[in-house]
């Protein structure tokens, strides 16, 4: 788990009351609506009853010109090519559009671009297999708002583009016929949050002019799974989809999908969001990454059973192959980071090499920006090219930051949290500078990770009861996350391993226990032992299990030592912030200056136990007689005088005494010389 700032919600005593008294449900439940900012009773029947009716599809900016084109060219009989993109979003958006266009007897083909030939987007390589095909019209989904150079290149040829699309829009647009995207200065559309499916889905209800709630019938299903996949804001119009589109994932007669699913063991009749999130996402996703995405494509849009059942199983495949993949290359650059403390010194992790997978650079950037919390770019080097991944953490905007380097760039696009681009190899050191001259003339720079927890609670409250009170709440994802509870100093009865690489805690606390699984973390990465008594912050849901019996399932998402306070853990941003090259003032030096003993009770310590090499560890091995950033920066000088290396064993990174070390001058680290107080 990274270093995180847990924030409890400002609970109003007297609307819990309220709500209380006029609602049947927990205080579990109460607790949660109100954190969210629920406080009418109202309000909380329509949020809990997903009271809505969507829009009209033609409230968007330029859907009644898209609209007019296509019929045109389906009362002309031309081709007409639907251009999605590799990822699930992107697929789901072109079996969508694809599948009701071939429904109303439209001549239409669809291609979806290979990551590792085409790239991100609508591409001039693109248009060219579009000409072969002699399409007059192309229509892309879940991009194109960013392809000039590819709209202009088709026009040359008598092909018109519509685009549509939901990611940021730059301050001019491609010359298509249509541009369809929520996000544009003059659309009028109330909801501005749609994934690409959204956008899909608004189209073909356009099209076939009928509401969107009744195109859901046909395409729910495909509609949940892409708006879960973009990880877009489960907030009004997004949340009903996916609280609508559910029910038909469950009953879905898709062909293709039934057969994923049942390649993985689950239940489509209890698909819940999480097994989609954790299990179908990413095997739909290896196509894409592994092969090619038309496998995945295929999967949706064959109606013959023993060929969507052999594409699902390799499906599966590939995504064995992705996680190998995807381990081995964060491992690399992890690695990489940790033996070169340069790296601490810039705001955002820039790395390319030839022997990064582009198929799994979003992954692993994801990875990194957990471990290290900054932003991460990770570059491909394929040839001549070179393609970019790029994730970030809360306060950094990353399209603001890669657009400022839009120069350097051949193709991108993407949001504040994530963004791909592709740039020529000889363009990748002034992309670095420009993305490093950007950060520098941010006038503040507060990158940091929270968690925020609704209450805190007694473990006698959680029963199958109050937890289903819970689940009304769902369907939880970004902007509507699962409601976060802590409990304080329980003490830890036992650990054990589940499954490969994650963990099963047992929790007591006034005679009662909790067990709790942690994911992505093994015992050996755990840090903490039995009977130690802890802070515990964690989720609440209900299991559905193969014997039929309900169970409540408890994700562990915090855990710090009894009593812990993290007020202090803004010092460990303001170091970052100095070792930056800002500016601070007094008051925020005071709390990172770092003395010769500082260093000196770091070694010690570490030369009597190994420590484990992550922020959060650094800061609870020492929390009792140093600060977070004290602790974080005597281990820091440690490791640039070489007093201290990494060890690596049952994958957990262990920083050890090295055993023939000389003494060192601590005047000879940097990071000592900025941070030592006169003595």
């Amino acid at each position: 788990m990274a270093l995180t700032r847990w924030k409890y919600v400002v609970q109003d005593k007297q609307v819990i009351a309220r709500l209380a008294k006029d609602l049947s449900l927990s205080s579990l439940a109460i607790a949660a609506l109100a954190s969210k900012g629920i406080t009418e009773t109202s309000d909380a029947v329509s949020f809990i009853n997903n009271e809505r009716t969507l829009p009209s599809p033609f409230d968007m900016k330029d859907m009644d010109i898209a609209v007019e084109r296509i019929h045109q060219a389906i009362d002309d009989n031309e081709c007409i090519v639907v251009f999605g993109d590799y990822d699930v979003d992107g697929i789901m958006s072109s079996v969508m559009v694809y599948q009701y266009l071939e429904s109303i007897g439209a001549d239409v083909r669809v291609l979806i671009p290979e990551r590792d030939n085409s790239g991100y987007g609508l591409a001039v390589s693109s248009v060219e297999q579009i000409i072969e095909l002699e399409a007059t019209l192309i229509i892309t989904v879940d991009n194109g708002v960013s392809s000039f150079e590819a709209v202009d290149y088709a026009k040359k040829f008598g092909i018109d583009t519509i685009i549509c699309d939901h990611h940021i829009v730059p301050k001019t647009l491609p010359n298509a016929i249509a541009v369809v995207d929520p996000l544009r200065e003059d659309d009028s559309s109330s909801f501005k949050k749609l994934a690409g499916v959204g956008v899909a889905l608004n189209l073909i209800s356009a099209l076939e002019g009928c509401t969107v709630e009744e195109m859901m019938e046909l395409f729910g299903d495909l509609a949940a799974i892409g708006t879960i996949a973009d990880v877009v804001p489960l907030i009004e119009d997004n949340r009903y989809i996916l609280w609508l589109g559910m029910e038909y994932v469950r009953t879905t007669s898709n062909m293709g999908l039934a057969a994923l699913v049942e390649q993985t063991s689950l239940s489509l009749e209890t698909l819940s969001v999480q097994d989609i999130t954790y299990t179908i996402v990413p095997r739909i996703n290896a196509a894409g990454r592994m092969a090619s995405a038309e496998i995945a494509l295929n999967l949706l849009i064959l109606e013959n059973y023993n060929e969507v059942t052999a594409i699902a199983k390799e499906l599966c495949e590939l995504n064995t192959m992705r996680q190998k993949i995807e381990a081995g290359m964060y491992e690399i650059i992890c690695n990489d980071i940790d033996n070169n403390l340069d790296f601490w010194y810039e705001p955002i992790i820039i790395v390319a090499a030839e022997e990064y997978s582009s198929g799994v650079s979003g992954i692993v950037c994801s990875k990194l920006s957990d471990r290290y919390m900054k932003p991460a770019i990770v570059i491909s080097i394929e040839g001549t090219i070179a393609k970019g991944s790029a994730r970030s953490v809360e306060g950094f905007s990353l399209y603001d930051a890669i657009d400022a380097a839009k120069d350097c760039l051949i193709t991108y696009g993407g949001h504040d949290m994530a963004a791909g681009f592709t740039l020529s190899v000889e363009s990748i050191t002034a992309f670095k500078s420009c993305i490093m001259d950007y950060c520098r003339q941010l006038t503040e720079l507060r990158i940091y990770r929270s968690i925020y927890i609704c209450d805190e609670i007694d473990f006698s409250v959680i029963t199958e009861a109050n937890v289903a009170d819970l689940e009304k709440l769902a369907p939880f994802g970004a902007s509507n996350e699962e409601p976060i509870f802590s409990t304080c100093s329980a003490t830890i009865k036992e650990i054990s391993a589940l499954a490969q690489n994650h963990s099963r805690i047992t929790f007591e606390k006034n005679n009662r226990s909790i067990r709790c699984a942690l994911f992505q973390t093994t015992p050996d990465q755990l840090g903490f032992n039995l009977g130690e008594v802890v802070d515990i912050a964690y989720t609440l849901s209900l299991y559905n299990a193969s014997n039929g019996l309900t169970y409540v399932s408890i994700r562990l998402k915090g855990i710090v030592p009894a009593g812990y306070s993290n007020e202090d853990y803004e010092s460990v941003s303001n170091l970052e912030t100095l070792c930056y090259g800002r500016q601070l003032d007094e008051s925020k030096l005071h709390e990172i200056h770092l003395t010769r003993q500082d260093v000196a009770t770091a070694y010690r310590s570490i030369k009597t136990k190994p420590l484990i090499d992550t922020k959060e560890q650094i800061v609870f091995r020492f929390s009792s007689i140093l600060t977070p950033a004290r602790s974080i920066a005597a281990v820091l000088v440690l490791k640039e005088l070489s007093l201290v290396e990494i060890v690596t064993l049952n994958n957990v990174k262990t920083i050890t005494v090295k055993p023939d070390s000389i003494k060192k001058e601590l005047s000879d680290s940097r990071i000592f010389r900025l941070l030592a107080k006169d003595e």
